[in-house]
């Protein structure tokens, strides 16, 4: 049964957790099915300061990692639970998340999104990725460029927010600007730019933009259009400003054929944007950090959070590793990005890593011998939605989220 706690005010609820989260805890191994081995230890990082580690330890060759996106943002611990056939599930890349705005997107995920072989969502920027073959799981740089076909014809594309040039630009909830602003109540809240849920006026063009919905057989179908621009992006899966010519006095079904030098032929069986290699030299300059999409607060800069970390060892593993820490903590704040990287290429062995979702987002739900464990995060508090409603603590469930990376068993 998932225990909940209410209280009426922010710093009420913080007070109550901070001495019940704040604690490192005892080392602890436990070997799970087809070789699966989860180990929970503290990690001194100063005189003063800690972070508890949860590294998944799991045979490549014994289980089959997979990339979903959930229709609706959805706990990561409430998945595992739904589901008894998934051995362990983290949060995977970044999605649209606002306190205040109009609407959200129909694909909450930000760039690119695919799943069980079919694009769900093209990117806007060039952007380290995720990537499935269905089999084993990989992490590189994905170019925001490739080719589509509308109709009979191949057209180039980019993303609307790379210097790429090509016959057509790609606009999604990446294109979403959120801005923090401060709040009574909560401290800030992250607001929505209405106008950047539109693509840019066109004037004195022969471009056209095209909206488009995806059908089950992952085809798009062109459902809108404006000579104009102002198309409302969030209705629609992606928009595409191409030249009018496509058009062809109907609006085209548009296939998807290749996303940077990867085709779309089913060799990729899933993919997701996510935080920088963990080999990157400068986290502080990555262009994550200037993603407007992500709020006012960029996410790899050299400061504590909470972090997970996906890295594949010489040694035939797959590890996901979640360094915990809680926001404000004098002695349990998390780690950045330099020491949760040099933490795990100091065990050595390491072929590939990336970060995942960092923050409050970084979560960790494993199914043991007799429940589904939650590790991560176990401070958030959901927030009220109308003046008057209480601050909700669930120590399990934590953030709801749009895509995740998991491991059936």
């Amino acid at each position: 049964m998932t225990e909940i706690f209410a209280f009426d005010s922010d710093a009420e609820a913080k007070a109550f957790v901070r001495d019940r989260v704040d604690l490192p805890v005892e080392e602890h191994a436990t070997t799970l099915d087809s070789g699966t081995l989860l180990h929970q230890f503290p990690q001194s990082l100063s005189e003063q300061t800690f972070t508890n580690v949860y590294d998944l330890s799991v045979p490549i060759d014994a289980v089959r990692p997979i990339i979903e996106f959930p229709d609706q943002l959805t706990s990561v611990f409430d998945y595992v639970t739904a589901d008894p056939s998934i051995r362990a599930a983290t949060g995977g890349g970044f999605f649209f998340l606002a306190d205040q705005a109009s609407a959200s997107p129909r694909q909450l995920g930000l760039n690119l999104a695919l799943a069980e072989g079919h694009v769900l969502s093209l990117p806007v920027v060039d952007r380290e990725a995720v990537l499935s073959d269905g089999q084993r799981l990989t992490a590189d740089h994905i170019l925001a460029l490739g080719i589509v076909s509308m109709g009979n014809v191949e057209v180039s594309w980019s993303g609307s927010l790379t210097p790429h040039d090509a016959d057509a630009r790609v606009f999604s909830a990446g294109n979403s600007i959120i801005t923090h602003i401060q709040s009574d109540v909560t401290g800030s809240i992250r607001v929505l730019d209405e106008s950047s849920r539109y693509t840019p006026a066109i004037v004195d063009d022969d471009t056209v933009d095209i909206g488009f919905i995806r059908r089950e057989d992952g085809v798009f179908l062109g459902v809108s259009s404006s000579k104009e621009g102002g198309l409302d992006i969030f209705t629609h899966d992606m928009v595409v400003r191409t030249h009018e010519r496509h058009i062809q006095g109907k609006l085209p079904e548009m296939r998807i054929r290749t996303i940077g030098d990867r085709a779309i032929d089913g060799s990729l069986q899933g993919a997701v944007s996510v935080g920088p290699m963990l080999n990157e030299t400068d986290f502080t300059n990555h262009p994550i950090n200037s993603d407007k999409s992500l709020g006012g607060r960029p996410p790899f800069l050299d400061i504590p959070l909470a972090r997970t970390v996906l890295y594949e060892k010489e040694d035939g593993t797959l590890h996901i590793r979640l360094f915990d820490g809680r926001p404000g903590s004098q002695v349990f704040p998390g780690v950045t990005p330099r020491q949760a990287a040099e933490a795990v290429y100091s065990e050595g062995g390491v072929v590939w890593g990336c970060f995942l979702d960092p923050g409050q987002t970084a979560k960790l739900a494993v199914r043991t011998h007799d429940d589904v464990a939650s590790y991560g995060n176990t401070h958030y508090l959901k927030w009220p939605n109308q003046p008057g409603e209480k601050f909700i603590w669930t120590p399990r469930t934590g953030r709801p989220v749009a895509s995740m990376i998991i491991t059936l068993r």
